[in-house]
C-alpha cells in the first residue's frame, strides 16, 4: 500500500526548552519528510502521539532522552494540527548497565518481577529506582517515601546517563530488611525458606 508522509519545512528550526537538556534545536533541512499513515492505513505514532496530546491537553511529556530526535516531528504534526503552543518536555536520562550501554531486556535483567523472586523488597527498588539520575540535596538516599516526594523537583535530574548497580541496589534492599520488624521479616520471608 501507499504511505502517507509529512512534509517537513526546508528552512528554520523546530526548537523547545526542555526542562533537563535545556534549550533544543533541529535545522528543519536536516529533518526527512516522514511517514505519518502506513500502507495498511494505520497512523504512525508520532501521528497519533500529537493528537492525543492536542486531544487530551498534555501539558507535560516526561520520556527517555532516546525520544528527543522524535520530538520535532510530534512538534511540526501539532502545529500542522493549529497548536498554539507546546507541552513541557523533559527528556530523562537513560540507565546504562555496567559496560555503559543502554539497558535492553534482550541482555540485561530489567524484569522487576524477576527482582522480586529473588527477595528484593519492593520499597527497596522503588527507593533505589527513585536515585537514579536524581539525589536529595542533602546526600541521603534511603528514606521515607513521602521526603522523597516532598524532596523532588525534576529540574534537578541529572542529564548524564544512570548506571544501574546492582551492587547499591543490594545496600538498598539490606538496609529496608533490616528495618523490618521481625514479625514482618518472618512473613515476607516464606517462600524463601525451606519447608
Amino acid at each position: 500500500g501507499v504511505v502517507i508522509r509529512f512534509r517537513t519545512p526546508r528552512e528554520g528550526t523546530t526548537a523547545w526548552d526542555d526542562v533537563i537538556r535545556g534549550h533544543v534545536s533541529f535545522e528543519n533541512a536536516v529533518l526527512e519528510d516522514f511517514v505519518i499513515v502506513r500502507g495498511n492505513g494505520t497512523p504512525m505514532f508520532h501521528l497519533a502521539n500529537a493528537y492525543d496530546d492536542l486531544d487530551m491537553k498534555i501539558t507535560h511529556v516526561i520520556r527517555g532522552e532516546d525520544l528527543v530526535n522524535t520530538t520535532p516531528r510530534v512538534l511540526l504534526l501539532r502545529e500542522a494540527m493549529g497548536a498554539a503552543d507546546h507541552p513541557i518536555y523533559a527528556h530523562l536520562p537513560l540507565i546504562v548497565n555496567e559496560k555503559r550501554q543502554k539497558l535492553s531486556k534482550r541482555r540485561d535483567d530489567v524484569s522487576v518481577g524477576d527482582y522480586r523472586d529473588r527477595g528484593y523488597l519492593p520499597e527497596a527498588m522503588r527507593n533505589y529506582l527513585i536515585t537514579l539520575g536524581w539525589g536529595p540535596k542533602d546526600g541521603i538516599e534511603i528514606r521515607p517515601l513521602a521526603e522523597i516526594i516532598e524532596l523532588f523537583d525534576i529540574v534537578d535530574i541529572n542529564k548524564a546517563p544512570a548506571f544501574f548497580d546492582v551492587k547499591k541496589l543490594d545496600h538498598f534492599n539490606g538496609e529496608y530488611i533490616r528495618a523490618l520488624p521481625t514479625a514482618e521479616f518472618v512473613a515476607r520471608s516464606t517462600p524463601w525458606r525451606d519447608s
